[in-house]
């Protein structure tokens, strides 16, 4: 994975916002499963997480919604 792909990737732009933190920190931090957690982080699925997800999600990890959907 470049840089690049870090940066416009939704996984890896959730493996940098969850820095040193454990994904069953972040999991439970975000009421969601951790198996669904995994699946975000190996980029998964047809679809992109659902909205209400990535909120909670850039909330948790201390960054803004923009960034972590990919639209900033």
């Amino acid at each position: 994975m470049t840089d690049t792909d870090t940066d416009t990737d939704f996984a890896g732009r959730l493996r940098l916002a969850l820095g040193s933190r454990t994904i069953v920190g972040v999991a439970k931090a975000a009421r969601i499963d951790r198996t669904s957690l995994h699946r975000l982080l190996r980029g998964e699925g047809k679809r992109g997480p659902h909205l209400d997800t990535v909120r909670v999600l850039a909330r948790v990890c201390g960054v803004s919604f923009d960034w972590l959907a990919g639209v900033e």
